[in-house]
């Protein structure tokens, strides 16, 4: 770190981190390969700045960052037979994230506060091969084409939206007996986000509006307020599982074995649809609170 004075300090920080390893206790027949989980390995570049502005009224910080992943562990939905389905978690060859954060706090007069962030990540698997994902390009079920097939290098990662900002503010009026008055809002962003590796569904775009406006005293405060203000309905996650209540899809086209007499055997490795079950959000909301203090 540096500090040349009392308002700036520029920090450089390397790190690496590490997530132990594990087992799964229910993989698929023939698939000894998903048994171990090997130990993730993080290395976290960093440089940053933290500063003190407005005369001391305000602070605003930033900074950007490169994490490095090898073997990152994510979980995965398999079939075990039977038509149970089971949840392992399996190693991703290579990942990278690449991010920024920023982040401004100020009293702008002696009544009126502001806090604001912003974050944006760029998170994409580089290296890892899967084996839905060889099922949806077509693959012909042999190892031989699996590499060509499944690979998901160059898509983001899942869960990870690209953008997140928020800004908080409140405006207060002093009253008499020493109580305060006040009206605040906010307002929340998260941009879409890709359910699975294949990155084929996602939530979409979400912005919430929150407003309040109460009063407050020595022993107790009230308030009334409304959240979700524009009744934004995107959902907060999408959770994809394999879904047989509705039968199989059919067997697939393109089939391999030695020979005409043999008996024939469908290429790929599921029949099984998916599915997918939508987190949904809390719709506007209107109420008011009251509260004491003794």
């Amino acid at each position: 770190g540096y500090k040349p004075n009392q308002q700036l300090n520029y920090y450089v920080n390397i790190a690496k981190g590490t997530k132990p390893g594990d087992f799964n206790s229910n993989t698929p027949p023939g698939r000894d390969d998903l048994i171990p989980v090997k130990e993730e390995t993080a290395w976290n570049f960093e440089v940053g700045v933290k500063s003190t502005v407005l005369n001391g009224r305000g602070i605003f910080n930033a900074a950007a960052y490169v994490l490095d992943l090898a073997d990152q562990q994510l979980t995965q939905v398999v079939e075990i037979g039977n038509g149970q389905t089971a949840s392992v978690i399996q190693n991703v060859g290579k990942s990278e994230v690449k991010g920024l954060e920023l982040q401004f706090n100020a009293e702008l007069t002696d009544r009126w506060s502001l806090m604001t962030t912003y974050s944006y990540t760029d998170s994409r698997i580089k290296e890892y091969i899967n084996v839905d994902q060889a099922d949806i390009n077509g693959w012909d079920g042999t190892l031989a084409t699996l590499d060509q097939f499944g690979s998901v290098a160059g898509k983001q990662s899942p869960r990870v939206p690209k953008h997140l900002a928020s800004a908080f503010t409140r405006y207060e009026v002093p009253a008499a007996d020493g109580k305060r008055w006040y009206v605040s809002g906010d307002v929340s962003y998260e941009s879409s986000k890709f359910a699975q590796v294949h990155n084929l569904i996602e939530t979409g775009a979400r912005t919430l509006v929150g407003l309040r406006m109460g009063v407050e005293a020595k022993n107790w405060s009230g308030s009334i307020w409304v959240k979700n203000l524009f009744d934004d309905r995107t959902p907060l996650d999408i959770l994809r599982y394999i879904d047989r209540q509705n039968g199989l899809l059919p067997t697939c086209n393109s089939l391999i074995g030695p020979g005409p007499t043999t008996a024939a055997q469908c290429a790929g490795t599921s029949t099984s649809p998916r599915g997918f079950a939508i987190t949904l959000p809390r719709t506007r909301q209107i109420g008011a609170t009251l509260n004491f203090k003794f």
